[in-house]
């Protein structure tokens, strides 16, 4: 009975693991949906204002030149090696171009001592993607002009069919346009309304803040497309441990109820019988 009895307990935990794998898997893939089209937009947003930047003349600020690295994670787990990845990415980038870091996500940090690295939530909405880049401009400002910054990306960029994530490491400066702009925009003049210096300046903060939405935006998607992978592989394996430990419950439920019924026999045989080695019943 011990034996019959694990095994229902077992089969009790796989079922109840499966159903939160279920609800898991499908938490992810909504996310995954939404957090897709906030990538469409802001991409569009991107490309828009790099068109913008482009139609300015560079103009050299007065003040440092910052570099700066952010890594992008997440403060969740259940999405497969993505931190372990970022944070090997991130460590390669340090070695190359140390400077100002910034790493979003909590568990970037469990793979690496940061030391003195400023460490952001990970954004849990698109609004939120709009406040933290606002608050990674702060920081950037705080060292010098926006214009002048070096900003290097860390983060996830795509999930493969089999769950494996790819990270990669860009500057945002080379960011190309990925969306067609309308030739009417591309084509036209900008007006002069206010001084070069700060018409560049200002173009080049609204091409920085879209660049950061669009990487958070898109970490955001990787970490639950990663995230619903690894449940559904948890989920397919739940079913299969459920299927295994079912099949070895009938089996023993069998094998008791062929015992009982072979004792019921025998103890039919020996109450007619007279017992072993009995002449009958006289």
């Amino acid at each position: 009975m011990s034996g019959h009895r694990q095994l229902e307990d077992r089969l009790r935990a796989w079922t109840s693991f499966r159903g939160v794998a279920r609800a898991t898997r499908t938490l992810a893939a909504s996310q995954a949906l939404r957090w897709g089209e906030h990538v469409v937009r802001a991409e569009a947003h991107t490309s828009w204002c790099t068109e913008l930047r482009r139609a300015y003349a560079p103009v050299k600020s007065a003040g440092p030149t910052v570099d700066v690295l952010v890594a992008i994670g997440s403060d969740h787990g259940l999405c497969g090696p993505l931190n372990r990845l970022v944070a090997e990415a991130l460590a390669s980038a340090l070695a190359a171009r140390p400077g100002l870091v910034v790493v979003v996500g909590s568990r970037v940090s469990g793979y690496l001592d940061l030391g003195a690295a400023v460490r952001l939530p990970a954004p849990s909405s698109a609004a939120r993607t709009r406040e933290l880049s606002t608050r990674i401009e702060g920081l950037i400002a705080a060292r010098g002009p926006l214009d002048q910054a070096r900003v290097s990306i860390v983060s996830p960029t795509a999930v493969r069919p089999d769950g494996a994530v790819t990270v990669t490491s860009y500057d945002i400066e080379g960011l190309p346009a990925k969306v067609e702009l309308p030739p009417a925009f591309t084509s036209r003049s900008p007006v002069e309304l206010s001084p070069p210096a700060l018409a560049w300046s200002r173009a080049s903060a609204l091409f920085l803040h879209a660049a950061l939405v669009e990487a958070l935006c898109r970490a955001a998607r990787c970490e639950a497309e990663a995230r619903w992978r690894t449940m559904s592989r948890a989920h397919d394996a739940a079913d299969r441990r459920i299927e295994e430990h079912s099949l070895r419950l009938r089996r023993l439920r069998q094998e008791g109820i062929t015992q009982e019924m072979l004792e019921a026999r025998q103890g039919q045989g020996m109450r007619w019988g007279g017992g072993p080695g009995g002449g009958g019943r006289g």
